[in-house]
Parts: structure tokens; C-alpha cells; sequence
């Protein structure tokens, strides 16, 4: 582990937990840089992991309360509310654009083993193919060279054969010219 994954060790989550806010607001604070984090290299893609030594201080910073002496209309309340259902309605939209990228990042990883698997598996029956395409390939060879030599065997036979029979027949015919 590197002296930066050692600085920051703090999760994404553990920040959540910490700083009792939704995870939502823990990737916008770090987009924002009020979080000091770093992207790294994870199982399915980067993970932001936040900074261990200045977590803290800015954590105090960060949740504390700033009270406001002020009342608020009933309008005014009304915006609020509405602005604070849309603030946690794009918290939430962002939080299943994450868990869908992910996903999507976790099935391409396994598309990709996959292949790989299956260029292996085809690599394999290939070879097993042509190992046994030449051993058929040798065994009709051989068939072949034995045919060859039966036949020749059998075309000098057929020749001597055929040689004692025509010195068969000048043999009479000679005997009969005498």
C-alpha cells in the first residue's frame, strides 16, 4: 500500500457514518473539495477515499450548527421544503446513476472474463482438433502406403504371371514351328 492510500483510508461510507449525512452529500462535498479525497483504483471501477488527516477537522467544521435568528413565511417555508424534496430527489437519482454504473462496470468486467475464458476454451478445441485431424490424417497415410504396396505386390504378380503364360505359349509355338 502506498503512502497515499495510507493518508487517505477513509471510505466514502465511514465519512457518511461520521458526519451522519447521506452518502450524496458526502460525493458532493468532495466534488466540491470541502472534502479532501483522491480516486482509486477499486474491484469495479475508482473509489474515493478521504484524506485521514484532515478528516477530522474539517468533520467539526463541516457539522457545525449555525443557528439563525430569523422566522420564515409561510412562502418562504414552502420553498424551503420544495428545494429540500428536490435537493434529496437528485441525492437519490445520483445514487442509482452510481449503483447502475456500477453495475454496469461489474457486468462488463465479467463479460470481459468471460470471454477471455472462451477464447481459451476455443484455443483449447482447437488444438485438440488439429492434433487429432493429423492423427487421422497419418492413420490414412499409412492405410494408403499399405493399399499401394498390396497393389503393387499384386500388378507383379499379375506380370509374372502373365510373363509365364506368354513364354508358355512361345514355348508351344515354337515347339510346333520345329
Amino acid at each position: 500500500m502506498s503512502s497515499q492510500e495510507n493518508k487517505y483510508c477513509i471510505t466514502v461510507e465511514e465519512a457518511k457514518e461520521r458526519l451522519d449525512v447521506s452518502r450524496r452529500t458526502v460525493y458532493n462535498r468532495l466534488r466540491a473539495g470541502k472534502l479532501d479525497g483522491k480516486k482509486f483504483p477499486a474491484k469495479h471501477g475508482l473509489r474515493w477515499m478521504i484524506n485521514k488527516d484532515e478528516f477530522n477537522d474539517q468533520a467539526e467544521v463541516i457539522n457545525e450548527v449555525v443557528e439563525v435568528d430569523r422566522s420564515m413565511s409561510k412562502k418562504e417555508f414552502q420553498q424551503a421544503i420544495k428545494e429540500a424534496v428536490a435537493t434529496q430527489e437528485r441525492e437519490m437519482i445520483s445514487q442509482v446513476e452510481d449503483r447502475f454504473f456500477n453495475a454496469v462496470i461489474s457486468l462488463y468486467s465479467q463479460f470481459e472474463q468471460n470471454q477471455k475464458e472462451l477464447v481459451k476454451q476455443v484455443k483449447k478445441e482447437n488444438q485438440q482438433l488439429r492434433k487429432e485431424i493429423k492423427e487421422d490424417n497419418q492413420e490414412l497415410l499409412s492405410k494408403i502406403e499399405e493399399r499401394e504396396q498390396e497393389l503393387a505386390e499384386k500388378v507383379k504378380n499379375f506380370r509374372n504371371q502373365e510373363q509365364q503364360k506368354n513364354d508358355s505359349i512361345f514355348n508351344k509355338l515354337l515347339s510346333i514351328l520345329k
